[in-house]
């Protein structure tokens, strides 16, 4: 199944961040539904990064630097709200993560 999301050009205020996170969460679970053979992160470092929730961060990822208000973070991805679009920054490629605010 393939999504189509490019005309997606804003999600209306009065949604809020329930209904953003209830769609990526939605979105992931049809492209990247829960793989056994990657297990999620440690509960600890997923907590470590909970508390960085509402916070801008600079994240290193092997694919390059991403900066972003870190607004969602589950087993083994995080999301950033990077300006105009959202970054989903699956913890195997994460090399770094530092809050900058």
């Amino acid at each position: 199944m393939r999504l189509n999301v490019a005309n997606i050009t804003a999600i209306p205020s009065q949604f809020g961040l329930g209904f953003v996170t209830n769609l990526l969460n939605t979105i992931l679970n049809v492209v990247n539904p829960a793989n056994p053979d990657n297990p999620p992160s440690s509960p600890g470092f997923v907590r470590e990064l909970e508390d960085l929730i509402g916070r801008q961060v600079l994240v290193n990822t092997a694919g390059g630097p991403v900066t972003g208000l870190l607004v969602l973070v589950r087993a083994d991805y995080a999301v950033l709200n990077a300006g105009t679009s959202f970054v989903l920054v699956p913890f195997a490629r994460l090399q770094g993560i530092t809050a900058i605010d």
